[in-house]
């Protein structure tokens, strides 16, 4: 499968969106300061078997991404379809994609909603799986205690994408 991606500057670094060659869904997203490193890790994939840059296929995706980014969206309406994942991920990342905008869940909380509620440390890794951040948004899945742990991009993203959805309101 071919997978197309481009990159634009955002204040938080670069934000890299790529889209599956056959569906045009976005399986994956990076943002962060080393966009290059998402394009070798997507080089890596089984299933990939060439990551193209393109500027219109995941434009769309951009946009509205990068309107999300710049507060003048709070919802996102892509189309998600990642290469990996395990039956338990998938079951994390889709409690994730529920938490409202502005909200928080604990790790305690995915695991419950997976139907498995000892497995807290298992959700975490789940959060650090996900191929797709902001738009299955693991920046709103925080430790119990109320502190941030991890996230696949950086943890400064993390926390100032928090304080920009909740104005201020996190720890």
């Amino acid at each position: 499968m071919d997978i197309f991606y481009d990159t634009r500057p955002c204040r938080l670094g670069s934000l890299l969106v790529a889209v599956r060659g056959d569906t045009g869904a976005v399986c994956d997203t990076y943002i962060g300061t080393a966009p290059a490193r998402a394009v070798r890790r997507l080089r890596s994939l089984p299933s990939v078997d060439r990551v193209i840059r393109d500027r219109k296929r995941p434009a769309r995706a951009l946009t509205e991404l990068k309107e999300y980014l710049d507060g003048r969206r709070t919802n996102i309406t892509i189309k998600v379809s990642p290469l990996v994942g395990t039956p338990f991920q998938r079951r994390i990342w889709a409690a994730i994609a529920s938490i409202p905008y502005g909200e928080t869940r604990t790790y305690s909380d995915m695991a419950r909603s997976a139907g498995i509620p000892k497995a807290v440390r298992a959700a975490g890794s789940a959060c650090g799986a996900n191929p797709t951040p902001l738009i299955v948004p693991c920046h709103r899945v925080i430790r119990g205690d109320g502190t941030f742990e991890g996230f696949s991009g950086e943890l400064r993203i993390k926390k100032m994408l928090l304080e920009k959805e909740t104005k201020g309101r996190i720890h």
